[in-house]
Parts: structure tokens; C-alpha cells; sequence
């Protein structure tokens, strides 16, 4: 497995408990949302997981500004093995991506990276080339959000943002990812495969900035390890899916 040591400057994670009042923002610094679209599936995706893997695990230790979600399409699923990580909503986010890059197809495993320069998720060569050009790049939008209250009943939290610099048809999407996750995969191409994940998407909310603050709120799967989970947090065009800045908390 490869490293990353070039890759891995600017950021500091913030860490907080759920309940307490935490805030965190983006400047101006670059930034990097690596979007992977994998299944347990495909036999291709396991090497772009653990790229993924590898680079959530440099990000945290070193504090860089690399923002790593793992989406697990759900397209797979008829091929002998569900993934149970998987969801119709991000297979259909990954062909709006197409759509908008006039793709013919989608595939696994696939990286995409601040909304723009998409390739096959296992290359490493690749990866590390779209990492340093994001990460030369500086943000256009600010971002501060504040955790206001506990995990509720309904296992759900409420945040505050801000937004500096977007524009009101842009969107706010906030990811909570699960680290740490594994499953024996018992049919289909990975049959007798042990896999591990990383930063898997376990709820995906976005809202359309119609202002440029106010409440939202957030689901926490009940099956989700708190301990063991983020929300990434990043503003995006859709008309052309170009991400303008992100952040991160750990909950």
C-alpha cells in the first residue's frame, strides 16, 4: 500500500462530543473531497478501498485537508451479494455526475475529486495527481457549523451553518461516515473475502442555500458507532458539481 507524505499538509480536525457546541470553518486554504463510488460486489473496488483507507488514516493522523467519502452503490446488488452499506441514492448521485460530464457509463470503483476530475479508483498515480492539484488550490467558500444538541430520540442532531461566498443555487451536503467498518462477503465476485472500510457514507443530507444560514438536521443511522464517526461537510454547484470548500468534525 502506497502512502501519501506529500498530500498530507494545512488541515486541523476538530474533535467534540455530541452536545456540545463545536464550531469549525474553511478559509481560503485548498482543499481535497475524494468521492469513491464502490460496491462489496466488485471485485475491482477492494484496492480503491483501501486507498481510501489509506488516506483517511494520513488525513487524521496529519491534519491534511482531505475529505474522503465512500459511496457504496447499490447497482451491484443483483450480482449475488448485497452490500449492506449500499443505497439507490448514491448510485444516483454517481449518474448525475455522469450526466453533467456527458459519461457514457458509470463503473466501480471510481474516484471523483472536488466534483471535477473523475478515474478509476484504483490508481494510485492518478489519485496522488488530482490530490496535489486540489490541494493547490485555494477554497472559495467559508463554512461554520455548530453541533447544537444531543442525539435525540429519533437519533438526529441539529446544527447551525454559516456560508461565506456562495451563492443561493448552491447546496450544502453533509455526510456522516463511519469508520472501521469490515464484513465477510459470503457470494458473488468477493466471495470469501474479508473487507474493510473506512469513511463509508451512512446518511447524506443536502439542502438547497436559499439562505445563507439557519438549522438543519442530521440523521445518525442507529447502527452507526459514534465513536467511530464523522460529518464531512461541503458546498457544492449543481449545475456543474464543482465542490467550492468542505470541513470535518468528528462527533
Amino acid at each position: 500500500m502506497r502512502n501519501f507524505p506529500s498530500l498530507i499538509i494545512f488541515f486541523i480536525f476538530l474533535a467534540a462530543s455530541p452536545g456540545n457546541r463545536v464550531s469549525w470553518a474553511t478559509g481560503a486554504e485548498p482543499f481535497a473531497v475524494v468521492e469513491l463510488f464502490t460496491s462489496e460486489g466488485c471485485s475491482s473496488c477492494p484496492p480503491a478501498d483501501a486507498l481510501l483507507r489509506t488516506l483517511t488514516a494520513e488525513a487524521r493522523n496529519s491534519q491534511a485537508r482531505i475529505f474522503p467519502l465512500s459511496f457504496h452503490v447499490d447497482y451491484w446488488n443483483d450480482s449475488g451479494w448485497v452490500d449492506p452499506f449500499s443505497s439507490s441514492a448514491f448510485s444516483e448521485r454517481q449518474r448525475l455526475y455522469a450526466k453533467i460530464n456527458k459519461a457514457r457509463n458509470i463503473y466501480t470503483p471510481q474516484i471523483i475529486v472536488n466534483g471535477t476530475q473523475a478515474f478509476a479508483g484504483y490508481n494510485f498515480d492518478l489519485a496522488r495527481q488530482s490530490l496535489n492539484q486540489a490541494l493547490s488550490q485555494p477554497a472559495t467558500i467559508e463554512i461554520e457549523l455548530e453541533i447544537i444538541s444531543n442525539l435525540s430520540a429519533a437519533n438526529s442532531l441539529a446544527i447551525n451553518y454559516h456560508v461565506t461566498g456562495a451563492m443561493h443555487n448552491h447546496s450544502l451536503n453533509i455526510a456522516v461516515v463511519e469508520r472501521g467498518l469490515s464484513d465477510d462477503v459470503l457470494k458473488g465476485e468477493n466471495a470469501g473475502l474479508r473487507l474493510s472500510h473506512d469513511n463509508v457514507v451512512r446518511s447524506f443530507t443536502t439542502i438547497k442555500l436559499k439562505k445563507f444560514h439557519g438549522t438543519m438536521t442530521v440523521v445518525i443511522p442507529q447502527n452507526v458507532k459514534v465513536k467511530n464517526a464523522s460529518l464531512i461537510g461541503f458546498v457544492q454547484n449543481p449545475s456543474d458539481m464543482v465542490i467550492l470548500g468542505a470541513a470535518s468534525l468528528d462527533l
